[in-house]
């Protein structure tokens, strides 16, 4: 909940650092399953960085640029 109270009142994006992909991939699945990030899609874009871009940087790259494209659309 604090995730999406934090989308509601933050004017461009935020983002979220985890410890792991493991815990990533658990919160992601939680918040997808109670529809948290259903709602939060209504108001910013969601990004997810997947585990194969730990190795390739520039799938990184790609992600934070997609980021950042999507700031500046707002």
């Amino acid at each position: 909940m604090i995730i999406q109270n934090v989308c509601s009142v933050v004017p461009a994006g935020i983002v979220c650092f985890f410890p792991s992909y493991d815990y990533l991939d658990l919160v992601y699945n939680h918040l997808q399953k109670c529809g948290i990030l259903e709602r939060i899609a209504t108001k910013k874009r969601v990004f997810s960085e997947a585990r194969a871009a730990e190795a390739a940087g520039s799938s990184v790259e790609k992600l934070l640029n997609d980021y950042s494209a999507a700031i500046k659309a707002q």
